[in-house]
């Protein structure tokens, strides 16, 4: 064991992951043991096992000093906190849950289940994602727990021509938002802080 590492590195090449939490050396004896309790919990045989690269010697017992290195002994595979050691797809997640708990008790590494995603990473809009800090805006305020995220959301509207605004956790449009305040709450919401710009305009040449 070399270090500890949170952050995970995810490949997602098969429907499922396994990740290393620590790091360390695993003998190829152990990877087969576990791929071989894979394919039994979940009747697959595409199965990505890394290959046992490194060499590790070791001498007869009862040996004396001297003599040179010893012969090979086995053979094992460098595994990085974070990255990925086995990879495989099954049907149902409870075997694939099963297939980990075997595999976590082969091999001498702390390891991670890893699930992919169903969707792909998808570009977020400008607008998108004002209007994601828009709503924790609201929600902080409504809960009343931390500070939000960005405290200039009406002057950023304004540059970007959006205007709608989250009530109750409820996307509305300004006139919609300014209407439902006053039944709620009987009076005028407060008006847009737009002040200066955020981005001063381009000085004229």
């Amino acid at each position: 064991m070399l270090y500890n590492r949170t952050r995970f590195d995810y490949v997602d090449n098969k429907e499922y992951g396994v990740y290393a939490i620590t790091a360390g050396y695993v003998k190829e004896i152990a990877l087969e043991q576990a791929r071989v309790a894979i394919m039994r919990r979940t009747k697959s045989k595409d199965i990505l096992v890394p290959r046992s690269e490194y060499p590790f010697t070791k001498k007869p017992a009862g040996s004396r000093m001297g003599g040179g290195k010893g012969k090979v002994d086995h053979w094992a595979a460098k595994c990085e906190a974070g990255q990925v050691i086995l990879e495989f797809s099954c049907d149902d997640e409870m075997l694939a849950k099963e297939a980990f708990k075997q595999v976590q008790a082969r091999l001498p590494l702390l390891c991670h289940l890893r699930k992919a995603p169903l969707k792909g990473r998808k570009e977020v809009t400008p607008c998108t994602l004002l209007e994601m800090f828009a709503h924790d805006a609201e929600r902080r305020q409504r809960t009343g727990v931390g500070r939000p995220l960005l405290d200039n959301m009406d002057r950023l509207q304004a540059q970007r021509g959006t205007d709608y605004c989250y009530l109750g956790g409820v996307k509305l449009a300004r006139e919609e938002h300014d209407e439902t305040y006053r039944k709620m709450f009987g009076e005028d919401p407060p008006p847009p802080n737009i002040g200066e710009d955020i981005i001063p305009p381009p000085a004229a040449s």
